[in-house]
């Protein structure tokens, strides 16, 4: 559901880094230029695992006992997507710096369900 909502309204797929692949070598095939948000979206999804895994590493825990610490940065970066896009509107420009900004809040928090998995709950499928 989230990255059905990312893709209409931001133009990009939000949980799925190969999904923003396929965008961007569309865009570059068609011989248009590819859009900020999914070029940006591969980087800041790795970044943002990485930061999960820091927290995850600073908290000392390890498998379930991560998974609320991991929900709660989850849940906060979730509310502050909805929070920015309901004051700042970023679909009314999919190509501005108000989608970008909510798509790469949006990139973040499913990058950190995706760490929460793999660190938490090894072994459970991927819900993207």
């Amino acid at each position: 559901m989230v990255d059905v909502i990312g893709f209409l309204s931001l133009g990009l797929f939000t949980a799925l880094v190969t999904g923003n692949l396929v965008v961007i070598a569309a865009l570059l095939l068609r011989g248009g230029p590819p859009k900020m948000a999914p070029i940006l979206a591969v980087p800041v999804f790795m970044i943002a695992v990485a930061a999960v895994w820091l927290i995850a590493k600073a908290s000392q825990r390890r498998g379930p006992a991560l998974i609320r610490p991991l929900l709660v940065v989850q849940f906060l970066l979730l509310a502050a997507v909805l929070t920015f896009s309901v004051n700042k509107n970023p679909a009314a420009n999919r190509n501005g710096l108000t989608a970008v900004v909510a798509a790469m809040i949006a990139v973040s928090a499913m990058a950190c369900q995706f760490a929460l998995l793999r660190l938490a709950v090894p072994g459970a499928p991927s819900t993207p």
